[in-house]
């Protein structure tokens, strides 16, 4: 990412004036919460037994399972990262805070499901992540991470994590498992390399990092005056407020088919997500008849060396705006995504909430309208997958799976 900014630098179109590194905070000194922090923390104070940002992962673990050596290794590596042992309180002025709880351990309870016959585990397996996921967390009081083994014979397990996106991004997924499979094979000779700063010191560093006028005024250039809601053909009319009611449809592309975006993604010069983004403003141009598409797209903020090897969120959105004025091609769509993601790359650090006037709710305001419309993410799920090593300790992650828990099913 670093390489790529600065060539994008080289064509003026990101800045290439140093950036301060990040220090570790004195010991004990209050950490502010990071800006994908805060819009988490101010949506769960909006409505508390919401669940809307619990991440819920199935992770199937195949052969025998050492249960006390994975505990341990469990409990070692989120002993690692403050983010996961991390509550919010409101600190002076009733700003909210980071709290490290020094000396907390996570307990992972183990549930023996080996009895239930095997057709019936399945639909047990998603009873019980519901259950567990559809629990919100109460941030000021709880760290906001949860986990449940399951033990469904003496050759699988299944663990369920639950973690607010508070402390969570798509990127800590992969850390995690293979920090936890490495302390699993390895025990205390586990050698991992060192984590030059925590999260806190992350959010404080993000906090005080001025960003230049350029990168505000190409915001402000490329979103005001914000676009209007598309009006889709939907069967039931927008409402004032957004619900969590919903649902998703999922479907994966033939093997076939895939290889073929990537092909002629190469031949076009861009990236397959790029492709896909432009046949997807080309759907939603077809539906809505509207020629200016502004779709979010989330970004992930890790190119910093220090945090590469850290858990927590480190996201952000980008509203990827294409104008299809004139019915170009779809060639010619294409050469425009392509110039819009790429100078939506190039100014990505820059918080989405601070175009957003810091008082206003969320979903109002002149920007407000971004949030509302379509959120588009393409994600290779078999980076989620890890082999578990070999011999005496040979469990290994076989499916890694993403489960939606129900929305306003509970609170703890």
């Amino acid at each position: 990412m670093q390489l790529l900014r600065r060539r994008l630098a080289a064509q003026g179109l990101a800045s290439p004036s140093p950036i301060e590194p990040i220090k570790r905070r004195d010991a004990g000194e209050p950490a502010p919460l990071s800006a994908a922090q805060r819009r988490m923390w101010f949506l769960q104070q909006l409505q508390p037994h919401s669940v809307a940002n619990n991440i819920c992962v199935g992770i199937r673990l195949r052969g025998g399972l050492d249960v006390a050596a994975f505990r341990a290794a469990l409990r070692d590596t989120l002993g690692r990262h403050d983010v996961l042992r991390t509550v919010y309180r409101a600190g002076p002025g009733g700003n909210p805070e980071q709290v490290v709880l020094d000396g907390y351990t996570l307990a992972v309870p183990l549930r023996d499901c080996a009895d239930v016959p095997e057709r019936q585990q399945e639909s047990l397996i998603d009873e019980l992540a519901c259950e567990i996921g559809s629990r919100a967390f109460e941030l000021s009081a709880e760290p906001p991470v949860e986990l449940t083994l399951l033990r469904m014979s003496d050759q699988e397990h299944v663990l369920l994590l639950v973690a607010h996106h508070i402390a969570w991004d798509d990127s800590s997924w992969g850390l995690l498992l293979n920090e936890v499979a490495l302390r699993y094979r390895s025990g205390a000779n586990a050698s991992l390399p060192s984590i030059p700063v925590q999260y806190g010191d992350f959010a404080a560093w993000e906090q005080a990092r001025t960003f230049d006028r350029d990168a505000l005024d190409y915001w402000r250039k490329r979103l005001l005056p914000a676009p209007e809601p598309l009006a889709l053909p939907v069967d039931f009319p927008r409402t004032a407020t957004l619900s969590e009611s919903g649902g998703r449809r999922t479907r994966a592309l033939p093997a076939d088919l895939a290889d073929r975006v990537r092909v002629e993604a190469q031949r076009a010069g861009v990236t397959p997500f790029m492709l896909l983004l432009a046949a997807f403003t080309a759907v939603l141009h077809r539906y809505s008849g509207t020629h200016d598409i502004a779709i979010g797209s989330p970004v992930v903020n890790r190119d910093r060396p220090e945090v590469a090897g850290l858990v927590g969120n480190f996201g952000n959105m980008v509203v990827l705006r294409t104008d299809l004025g004139g019915e170009p091609t779809f060639s010619g769509l294409l050469e425009r995504v392509r110039a819009t993601c790429t100078e939506a790359y190039a100014h990505q650090a820059m918080p989405f909430d601070t175009l957003v006037a810091p008082a206003a709710a969320p979903n109002t305001g002149p920007l407000g309208v971004l949030r509302r419309d379509v959120l588009a993410a393409f994600a290779d799920s078999a980076r989620l997958r890890a082999a578990w090593g070999r011999g005496e300790r040979a469990a290994r992650v076989q499916r890694c799976r993403p489960v939606r828990p129900v929305a306003g099913r509970g609170a703890r």
